[in-house]
């Protein structure tokens, strides 16, 4: 008796190979989507807090909550005037005082239109942030050793190192989210001009003009800033902000403990785990003593970008350490000089995100070569392994003394609702404005509150200040009536909040509000909600 074939095993086996190429491609999506997955869980690790209704309460978080904020309200009432923003008025281009942040605005703007609420999409970016940085360095190691276990071991390094974690809840800007992208689009570019692949040079020479003609509208209003307010850092603001050598040595757990008033800038070590897997791939490289090819180029280029992240890193003189001063003057000391632009970097520490990226390839191409004769059980037990131990150390460079709740934010004082209602474009002064930019000031908190009402105000929080602010300031503190009068008509402001509770002495907010109590002529009491009166200034 014969028995029939069945012939759609027949027809799968021989006759549709597609089959195959459709189960491959769908492991290839199903590993991708298994590999953002895990550094979505390790995220959730290490921001923890902003699962259970908790969100950044710092003065740089809070500004770039005003500035996504401020980007997608811009997007879509007037693009053209994206960069005269509300703060700092009546100044013009003061979103170029700070980093404009289009980019993430964009990738915030669905979070923000759908819950309308700029906390909730802040906590989606910083989420975003880890999981892209993971992400993308796992591309890029994956691309570079054809190893995937190592590509995880990179995406978590280079995620979660004590860096990652003091700037990713609220400096968004210095985490290099998209550094790992470049690095693979120039290591693809190189590639396919060796081979001389002409179609894609084009294509490439195409897309890079297209990005040339996107960046030239956005960088004019920072031009202009320079033109009209000639801002720089001072030489010793910079010194202050600079690391030094024995800064990038400190385990991750010193982080929270080192340096006050600001630590912050002076975290750029990589972890001490990070250090010893470096090492170990130095040393597997001099012993194995292989000519020079293609990795070994590759290798070279990183080692070298390495040292110029590292250099630039501490500034404007190469210190050991903190009480050490040295004469040894740093690549960056010519930058700042000779190079326009670079006299504006306050924090030349951030540097250290290219020596971190070099080091996680060189650690990356160490590890492929070691493991190259060894047995795969054995390979991965020891990357798991590994992977643990930097997750254990990095956990201890958390942040948790930057979180407060959720319905602190979420509480919006009654007077932002009432100059809402306002009807017209006019400016507003709130005071008190803070004495000190780095403490006690008050003027972070009027930027995010004024998300909830658009109005021009004159006080504002950025990387740089109007001429004049720090003098205002202190005129203000005084409030000498006729001097007063004279910056609120130079300002053009047509309301005073004042916020009793916020001063920092009872006296001192009874006095300012006593003298404006016994000016009608000049300002005239408006209303008053508990502790914050509203003055209109009679500009005769």
């Amino acid at each position: 008796m014969c028995l029939r074939q069945n012939p759609d095993k027949t027809r799968i086996s021989s006759n549709n190979p597609n089959i195959l190429v459709d189960i491959f491609m769908f492991k290839k999506i199903l590993l991708q989507i298994l590999v953002v997955l895990l550094f979505f869980i390790l995220t959730v690790f290490f921001t923890y807090p902003l699962f259970v209704g908790k969100t950044v309460n710092t003065a740089d978080a809070l500004l770039h909550i005003w500035i996504i904020s401020w980007n997608n309200h811009q997007f879509f009432s007037n693009p053209l005037h994206l960069f005269h923003s509300n703060i700092f008025a009546p100044h013009q281009y003061t979103l170029a005082f700070t980093e404009n942040e289009i980019a993430i605005s964009l990738i915030a703007g669905p979070v923000l239109k759908l819950f309308n609420d700029p906390v909730l999409a802040y906590n989606f970016l910083i989420v975003f942030g880890f999981v892209v940085c993971g992400y993308g360095m796992y591309l890029l190691i994956s691309y570079l050793t054809k190893d995937k276990l190592i590509a995880v071991l990179a995406g978590i390094i280079y995620a979660f190192a004590p860096f990652k974690i003091v700037h990713g809840f609220d400096r968004l800007h210095t985490t290099g989210l998209w550094l790992p992208f470049v690095f693979l689009t120039f290591v693809f570019v190189n590639y396919k001009i060796h081979n001389l692949d002409k179609r894609v040079i084009y294509k490439l020479l195409v897309f890079f003009l297209l990005i040339l003609i996107f960046v030239l509208p956005i960088a004019y209003p920072y031009f202009k800033v320079k033109e009209l307010y000639n801002f720089s850092r001072p030489e010793g603001e910079v010194l202050y902000y600079s690391p030094v050598l024995l800064d990038y040595f400190l385990p991750s757990w010193a982080n929270k403990y080192y340096q006050f008033p600001l630590p912050d800038e002076y975290v750029v070590t990589p972890g001490i785990i990070v250090w010893l897997l470096l090492f170990f791939s130095l040393f597997v490289f001099a012993k194995d003593k292989i000519k020079i090819n293609l990795t070994e180029k590759e290798l070279l280029i990183y080692a070298i970008l390495s040292l110029v992240g590292l250099t630039l890193s501490l500034g404007l003189f190469l210190n050991l350490s903190q009480r050490s001063t040295s004469d040894i003057v740093g690549p960056f000391y010519l930058l700042y000089y000779l190079i326009p632009g670079f006299n504006g970097i306050r924090a030349p520490g951030r540097f250290s995100i290219f020596f971190l990226i070099s080091v996680i390839a060189i650690i990356s191409l160490g590890l492929k070569r070691f493991f190259k004769q060894q047995a795969r059980i054995k390979k991965n037990l020891l990357l798991i392994i590994v992977m643990f131990l930097l997750l254990i150390e990095f956990s201890f460079a958390g942040q948790e003394d930057k979180f407060v709740d959720n319905f602190e934010f979420k509480q919006i004082p009654l007077i932002y609702s009432w100059l809402k209602e306002q009807p017209g474009d006019f400016i507003v002064l709130e005071l008190p404005l803070g004495w000190n930019k780095e403490i006690g000031s008050y003027d972070p908190g009027y930027v995010y509150y004024s998300i909830y009402h658009w109005k021009k105000i004159v006080n504002g929080y950025s990387g740089y200040v109007p001429p004049g602010y720090y003098q205002l300031n202190q005129d203000l503190k005084a409030f000498e009536t006729p001097k007063i009068v004279k910056w609120l008509r130079k300002y053009d402001v047509k309301y005073i909040v004042l916020h009793l509770d916020k001063y920092k002495g009872s006296l001192e907010g009874q006095e300012v509000l006593e003298k404006l109590n016994s000016n009608p002529d000049k300002f005239k009491l408006i209303t008053r909600f508990g502790n914050d009166w509203v003055y209109m200034f009679k500009n005769n």
